[in-house]
């Protein structure tokens, strides 16, 4: 048997319009849908997973219970655009092994982790992480 592989992730928000602004900010192409009588939500493709964002009604989830990752091109465009659009960082970027690595959460709580793919093997914090101005340190 092969093993099975992942098709569909959904979050549930209780502002489901600030979690679509949140979504699209780091660059997410969101479709709003609708199917049949139930509610208004968003959807987009990522490679072979479906994303569909939700409005929480009564089957909101306990935040921050749940991680998924995106790779993005610009760790600084993209953590000013979750700070811009009601995100946080929870941990502010590093280098490491798979490049530079955050993990942040969106305006429902949920946590994503960032990772800017390269092959530096530098795992200093990187400086100006909350300013957007990321710079490894000199040495």
């Amino acid at each position: 048997m092969n093993s099975p592989t992942l098709s569909l992730v959904v979050l549930r928000f209780a502002d489901l319009d600030l979690a679509g602004r949140f979504y699209a900010a780091l660059g997410l192409r969101l479709t709003k849908e609708k199917h049949g009588s139930g509610p208004d939500h968003y959807s987009c493709q990522l490679g072979s997973v479906v994303l569909e964002l939700y409005p929480a009604g009564k089957l909101a989830a306990v935040p921050g219970t749940a991680m998924f990752g995106l790779n993005v091109s610009s760790m600084e465009l993209t953590i000013r655009a979750v700070e811009g659009n009601g995100g946080s960082v929870v941990q502010p970027p590093i280098s490491s092994e798979r490049g530079i690595r955050s993990v942040v959460s969106d305006p429902g709580g949920h946590k994503l982790e960032l990772v800017e793919p390269n092959n530096s093997l530098n795992t200093a914090p990187l400086r100006g992480a909350r300013t957007g101005r990321l710079r490894r340190p000199a040495g």
